[in-house]
């Protein structure tokens, strides 16, 4: 598992991953021990340390329209 850091303390672990194509950026589910929405975080991939941000929103367009099909 990934681990998540806040300054050096890890603060938690990524459960899955993967890439938002509707977002356009990676996406991961996490268990964060003390995380506040829009806290900036550092996340520790294969030793390479990538920033990120804590959001409890959706990580999708909720209305769907980014996958209904065009009107004719």
């Amino acid at each position: 598992m990934t681990e998540y850091l806040r300054s050096s303390d890890v603060i938690g672990k990524t459960t899955s991953a993967a890439f938002g194509f509707h977002v356009g950026k990676p996406v991961a589910l996490a268990y964060l021990n003390g995380a506040s929405v829009g806290d900036r975080l550092r996340i520790d991939i294969a030793g390479t340390m990538f920033p990120a941000t804590f959001t409890k929103a959706p990580a999708f367009n909720p209305t769907g329209t980014l996958m209904q099909p065009a009107q004719q």
